[in-house]
């Protein structure tokens, strides 16, 4: 197998409750509120959760879990300021002569 065709290949989904494999497809998605996540890439996904669960009943008792603990607006401003330092890469890490 080359590794573009590896690259390609879709990883396993895991249970965020259970934390087993799901390979047959059935798995169920949620998105929920978390303070401490900050996207990568996409500012709109700062402050959500993608949780994936291999039943309703799991996936209601992982909203349930989130929606317990406390959204932090201080936690959610640091991760949006450490991602604009770390594309900035020359303000982040400033260079000495």
């Amino acid at each position: 197998m080359s590794e573009t065709e590896d690259q390609d290949e879709a990883l396993p989904e895991l249970r965020d409750l259970c934390g087993t494999v799901i390979s047959d497809g059935s798995e169920y998605h949620a998105l929920v509120r978390d303070s401490s996540v900050t996207h990568r890439t996409d500012p709109r996904l700062d402050g959500k959760r993608f949780i994936t669960a291999c039943s309703p009943e799991h996936g209601r008792q992982l909203i349930e879990q989130y929606q317990d603990r406390p959204f932090v607006e201080a936690e959610l401003q640091a991760g949006k300021t450490g991602r604009a330092l770390l594309e900035r890469p020359s303000i982040a890490r400033p260079t000495f002569r």
